[in-house]
C-alpha cells in the first residue's frame, strides 16, 4: 500500500541528508579516537587518580602521575604502574569499533547511539576500575610473585574480555532497543 504525501505534509528526509549526518558521526568517533591517543597519559593519569579513592577506601595511598601507591601505613605497600597496554584507551577500542559499525546503519538514531557509546565506555572503565583493583589486592595478599603476576596476566585478562564484551553489548542492546517494538506497533 502506498502512502500519499499531501502538499501540507512533512517531507521525509532526503536519504543525501542521512548520508551525510552518518559520514558526519563517522568522522566524530574518529576524531574522539585520535584525542583519546593525543590524551593518553591524561587518561591514565585520571585512572591512576580514580584507582587510588577506591584503593583508599582500604587503605593509605598516594597518585604520581600514572603511578597509584596503595597501603603507605603498612611494611610492604605496592605501587601500580598504569601503563598504555593497561588503560581504558586500549579496553575501549572494541566499544569505539562498535559506535562506529553502527553509526554506519542510516536508520539508526545518532544520539542514542552516542549515548549508548558513552554507557560501554563508562562499563569498561568501571571494568578496568575493578581489575585494578583485583590485582591491587592480590598483590598484596600473595605477593608481588605470585600475586602481581597471576593477577595481572590471568585474572586481570579475563576481567578486561569481559568488561570489554559487555561494554559492546550495552552498546548494541541501548542503541537498537525499541526497535523491534516499534515495528510490531507499526505492523499493527
Amino acid at each position: 500500500m502506498a502512502v500519499r504525501i499531501q502538499p501540507g505534509d512533512q517531507q521525509p528526509p532526503r536519504p543525501d541528508e542521512g548520508r551525510r549526518l552518518t559520514i558526519l558521526f563517522g568522522v566524530l568517533v574518529a576524531v574522539l579516537c585520535a584525542l583519546g591517543i593525543v590524551f593518553q597519559r591524561d587518561i591514565r593519569m585520571f585512572e591512576a587518580w580514580c584507582s587510588a579513592r577506591i584503593i583508599g577506601l582500604f587503605g593509605e595511598t598516594s597518585v604520581h602521575d600514572t603511578v597509584v601507591y596503595a597501603w603507605l601505613e603498612e611494611r610492604n605497600a605496592i605501587g601500580l604502574d598504569i601503563t598504555t597496554s593497561c588503560t581504558v584507551g586500549i579496553l575501549g577500542l572494541p566499544v569505539l569499533i562498535a559506535v562506529a559499525v553502527l553509526a554506519w546503519r542510516r536508520k539508526m538514531g545518532k544520539r542514542r547511539l552516542l549515548l549508548a557509546g558513552l554507557a560501554g565506555l563508562g562499563a569498561v572503565f568501571l571494568g578496568n576500575q575493578l581489575r585494578l583493583l583485583a590485582i591491587a589486592f592480590a598483590t598484596r595478599w600473595w605477593g608481588s610473585k605470585v600475586g602481581f603476576d597471576f593477577s595481572h596476566h590471568v585474572i586481570g585478562s579475563v576481567i578486561s574480555l569481559v568488561t570489554a564484551c559487555l561494554g559492546v553489548a550495552l552498546v548494541i542492546w541501548a542503541s537498537t532497543r525499541g526497535k523491534a517494538q516499534a515495528k510490531l506497533t507499526r505492523a499493527y
